[in-house]
């Protein structure tokens, strides 16, 4: 696949259709995968609806070259802001314990793009806008059976730290860290 033509930009509410589709998309992928993650009806559109609200999200695209419209591919949230799950974590600990730190949720490919490099793209855009903002890490969690987030995550530079447990409902989640300053 040529990525030359593959884009990112904040996304907006009339992208929630394309959004939702690949965020449902996700959900039966990861179904069929075995993993309970994102099968509890999260995210949905109220989440969704709040992170673009709070600029945090984010759709990865591509311009069909005989239409000439634009293609959603993938979707994910890059926050700024503390996260009250990550305050207390059980292992070896934040990398970064003392400064400011960005984070990556929500991440998703649509099925027909999976395969192709796009996931290590999302974290290479996360990264250099956390990078180009002087904040010196990048946080991320996952499901303990999402095996290949975990290898994603592993393969793009990422420590692992601990386990944390979600905010909204106690879940436990696998914790990474990546110091990018």
């Amino acid at each position: 696949m040529d990525h030359s033509s593959i884009t990112y930009r904040k996304a907006l509410q009339d992208d929630i259709p394309d959004i939702l589709r690949i965020i449902d998309d996700a959900k039966s992928f990861l179904r069929a995968s075995g993993v309970d993650q994102w099968q509890d009806g999260f995210p949905g559109k109220e989440t969704i609806l709040d992170d673009i609200s709070s600029g945090r999200a984010y759709l990865m695209t591509d311009n069909d070259a005989d239409t000439m419209h634009e293609i959603a591919m993938g979707f994910f949230v890059l926050s700024f802001e503390a996260e009250r799950s990550y305050i207390n974590i059980e292992g070896t600990g934040w990398l970064n314990r003392k400064s400011q730190y960005s984070a990556i949720h929500r991440a998703a490919i649509s099925s027909g793009y999976r395969g192709h490099g796009l996931a290590d793209m999302i974290f290479r855009i996360c990264e250099n806008e956390t990078r180009m903002l002087g904040i010196p890490s990048i946080r991320i969690d996952t499901h303990i059976d999402n095996h290949i987030m975990q290898h994603l995550i592993l393969k793009n530079g990422y420590t692992f730290c601990g386990v944390i447990r979600l905010s909204r409902d106690n879940a436990e989640r696998l914790a990474y860290e990546k110091l990018v300053v």
